[in-house]
Order: structure tokens, then C-alpha cells, then sequence
């Protein structure tokens, strides 16, 4: 089953582009997040001391690394999800931390998400 799923808390404050740091399964990663309006999506820049991984599109419901994976611990991966069943517009400029949450999946999880997905 979906044994640890991490929230990964975004505050984007209303800016194109912004920064934060997390501590995954004891791996450092900084995330670049930044918003392009020509294609209306957020981007993903990440890095840790295993690689990076830049120009990731977030997208709702799928493993965002997959096989691509530089800089997470091995399995694992990110992933977005609604905060809710409610919740019933899209991915936008404001609502990237509020209506969709971005969670860390360790190996495990991953497994299951690959199934449910």
C-alpha cells in the first residue's frame, strides 16, 4: 500500500518563481519552482548532492522523475494530487500548494502509485 507520503509544503505567495529546501529520507534537495505563462504550467528545477533533475513539468497525477530520477534516493519520486475531491479547476498560477499538493513518494509508495495511477 501507500505507506509514506510526504507533503511537501509549497507557499508560492503569489511569485513566478520561487526556492525552498527539503530533507527527503535524509538527502538534502532544493527545489526551483517557476511558472511560465506561455504554456500555463509550473516547472521543476531539483538538486541534491546525487544530480539534478531541471525542467520538470508539473503535471497532475504522475511520477514527475520516473526513470529520469538524478536526485531523489532510488524508487522514490514526487507526485501531484488534489487536495480534494472538490477541488475542480486545474493546475493554475494560484493554486499550486493550496488546491494540488506536491508529495514525496518513497520506493514503496511509488509501487502502489504505479498501480492506482
Amino acid at each position: 500500500g501507500i505507506r509514506m507520503m510526504l507533503e511537501i509544503p509549497i507557499a508560492t505567495d503569489n511569485d513566478a518563481v520561487f526556492s525552498l529546501s527539503v530533507n527527503l529520507d535524509d538527502v538534502s534537495v532544493a527545489m526551483r519552482f517557476a511558472w511560465n505563462s506561455r504554456s500555463s504550467a509550473w516547472f521543476l528545477d531539483i538538486e541534491s548532492v546525487n544530480g539534478k533533475n531541471n525542467g520538470i513539468r508539473i503535471a497532475e497525477k504522475r511520477l514527475l522523475l520516473g526513470s529520469k530520477n538524478k536526485t531523489l534516493p532510488l524508487g522514490s519520486d514526487l507526485i501531484l494530487l488534489k487536495r480534494g475531491v472538490s477541488v475542480e479547476s486545474g493546475l493554475d498560477f494560484f493554486n499550486l500548494g493550496s488546491d494540488y499538493i506536491l508529495y514525496y513518494a518513497d520506493k514503496e509508495s511509488v509501487e502502489a502509485l504505479k498501480e492506482a495511477i
